[in-house]
């Protein structure tokens, strides 16, 4: 029954803007791949400046793997390009317009990082300052296309490897872990996965290589817990690597999209890539 109501309970979280195919004002739309006839496009929001090379960050939406649009992280994006980055709103294909799995998910996430870097120079981006980021399952993704196996040569692979990552409220946790007290793999059908758990579980997947990490979440989360990230967190920063959790007290899934909490995340998100030195004071 939890598996049943947890795209219904994630729909629900989502923003009431949300339309598929999108509209998204403004934005240049380009195609980053074609998939057994399907076009995946991206929407960018962001004016490039000739002889300039921005950050970019490329932005998956969330929906449990199976709805959802890429103008839901619209607000997101306009914030972000607003302080001098360039962003993609990348569509991917979902169960509920694609007979795909899980897997099919992220090997299209990686595609529309892989493109982004193929085509830095031509969208004015700076290679080397591309980030990947996305809310619940796309956070998941975004996380995927930095952590998981890529199966792919090492070139190859490398391409498809953000810079940074920036999450809100991903699922971290897709396989068995110890200290995992609620493991989001129970909610999700792994008949579902077209893979072995743990290797579309970033948590499974972590290494020396892992880029600096930025994630928000609710701390009343009941669909994708806290925990989860925390313990993500707790294994980064083991590793020597720059991880910064954001905790939303009494938040649950999705808050992120509603003010106040909105501006208190982005401006969270900014803080972290200034941090990183990719943003201008």
């Amino acid at each position: 029954m939890i598996r049943l109501l947890l795209p219904l309970l994630l729909a629900a979280s989502l923003p009431l803007s949300a339309a598929y195919p999108p509209f998204i004002k403004g934005a240049r739309v380009e195609t980053y791949a074609e998939v057994e006839d399907v076009a995946l496009k991206v929407w960018i929001v962001g004016e490039s400046e000739e002889g300039v090379r921005k950050p970019a960050v490329v932005l998956f939406f969330g929906g449990s793997w199976r709805f959802g649009s890429p103008d839901s992280l619209q607000r997101h994006a306009r914030y972000l390009a607003g302080k001098g980055m360039i962003c993609l709103l990348a569509d991917y294909r979902v169960l509920n317009r694609n007979p795909i799995k899980i897997a099919d998910c992220v090997a299209d996430a990686r595609a529309a990082v892989s493109w982004t870097r193929q085509n830095a120079e031509r969208l004015g981006i700076d290679p080397d300052r591309i980030a990947a980021g996305g809310a619940s399952a796309g956070g998941h993704l975004a996380a995927c296309t930095a952590l998981s196996p890529a199966g792919k040569e090492p070139q190859e692979a490398a391409a498809s490897r953000p810079n940074a990552l920036l999450l809100f409220n991903p699922p971290l946790v897709m396989a068995p872990f110890e200290g995992d007290t609620f493991a989001f793999t129970n909610r999700v059908d792994r008949r579902f996965f077209g893979a072995e758990p743990k290797a579309l579980s970033p948590i499974h997947n972590l290494s020396e290589t892992a880029p600096p990490t930025w994630i928000a979440h609710g701390t009343s989360d009941k669909l994708v817990p806290i925990t989860t990230a925390k313990a993500f967190e707790s294994e980064m920063k083991e590793l020597g690597l720059k991880c910064e959790l954001l905790e939303a007290p009494r938040m649950s899934h999705a808050f992120h999209y509603r003010d106040p909490w909105f501006s208190k995340v982005m401006s969270g998100a900014e803080m972290f890539l200034r941090g990183l030195g990719w943003l201008k004071e």
